[in-house]
Parts: structure tokens; C-alpha cells; sequence
């Protein structure tokens, strides 16, 4: 329990991870990629998306709130991004939203929020798969 007007800190680092997979995932449902924000909620740092199918995939990010999909944003994630040397992987937190103190994006979620992700067409590869990985501070 906190006192008015009392300082916040982090209390725990935590991480987010998700992947679709061709044959196992269905394109366009939404998965859970975090769900485990503290009493004072938590601060996403960073997401990551990589992809090392043939073709780009456009993947989405969204917030979970009271039974609604609140979608942040939808980024179009590169053929082997991150898997192949000069295609880096994507971030799918970007403008509009908050910057830290050192000017980076964010997102923040209270308790009872879900942090989801989709991708939009299908994985074409049978080894193929698009992997998110959120950074998270819980508070």
C-alpha cells in the first residue's frame, strides 16, 4: 500500500515473450504476450519483434482492457528480420506514445490489463515463426 503523493520505484524486472509458428498459429487472434503487471501496474521498455519466414508480416500490439482490445500499433515486420545480418528486428513501440527520460517510448498498464499481439497473414515456411519479446518493469 502507498501514501499519497508517495514515489513509485520498480520493483521487479520481467519479460514478455511470444512466438507464432507456421501450422500451429492461426493468422489474426489475438495471443497474450504480458499479463502480469504488479499492484502499481507495469512499464513496457521495449518490444521486439523478429521474423525469419520468406515474406514480411504485419503484426500488431494491443492492450486488453475491461473485455476491449485497445490496439497501439501495427508495424510490418521484414522478411528474416533479426534472423540475417542488416535486416534488424522491429519495434513495435513507436510515435505517440510516452518517452522516458531518455526519450524512448512506452506503454503503460494497470493491473487487470492483458498486452496482446496478432500477426496478419500466414507463415508461409514450415519452419517458420514471428517472435516478440517484451521488456518489462513491474512497479
Amino acid at each position: 500500500m502507498t501514501t499519497p503523493n508517495s514515489l513509485i520505484t520498480p520493483q521487479t524486472l520481467d519479460r514478455g515473450l511470444l512466438q507464432f509458428h507456421q501450422g500451429i498459429d492461426s493468422p489474426g487472434i489475438w495471443a497474450t504476450l504480458y499479463s502480469n503487471p504488479g499492484t502499481s501496474g507495469a512499464r513496457i521498455n521495449a518490444i521486439v519483434v523478429t521474423n525469419n519466414d520468406s515474406v514480411a508480416h504485419p503484426v500488431s500490439l494491443s492492450i486488453l482492457s475491461g473485455g476491449k482490445n485497445y490496439t497501439i500499433n501495427t508495424v510490418n515486420v521484414p522478411s528474416t528480420a533479426g534472423f540475417v545480418s542488416g535486416i534488424l528486428p522491429v519495434s513495435l513501440l513507436w510515435q505517440g506514445l510516452p518517452l522516458d527520460q531518455y526519450g524512448n517510448p512506452y506503454v503503460q498498464i494497470i493491473p487487470g490489463d492483458v498486452l496482446q499481439a496478432y500477426f496478419a497473414n500466414a507463415l508461409i515456411s514450415p519452419t517458420s515463426m514471428v517472435s516478440i519479446v517484451a521488456t518489462v518493469m513491474v512497479y
